[in-house]
């Protein structure tokens, strides 16, 4: 049995890759609209997923405005 759901691996060395990422699990998982979109859509799903933000060095980088809410999922 699988834990998760989904697995989604996001570039988080800068905001542009951070959206970049989140457009490709839109795109990848047929949504429409922006990194908002792709945030209430994984805050609503009834699965477990798992969001990896790699290579998140930049201690100027708030990664929290793109974090999901909800207990389904984990970052």
């Amino acid at each position: 049995m699988n834990r998760f759901w989904g697995i989604f691996w996001i570039d988080a060395s800068s905001e542009e890759n951070i959206e970049r990422g989140l457009a490709n699990i839109a795109t990848v998982c047929g949504l429409v609209g922006d990194a908002n979109s792709v945030k209430r859509w994984l805050s609503n799903m009834p699965e477990t997923w798992l969001v990896i933000f790699d290579n998140a060095d930049d201690p100027n980088l708030d990664l929290s405005r793109y974090f999901p809410v909800g207990t389904r999922g984990t970052i």
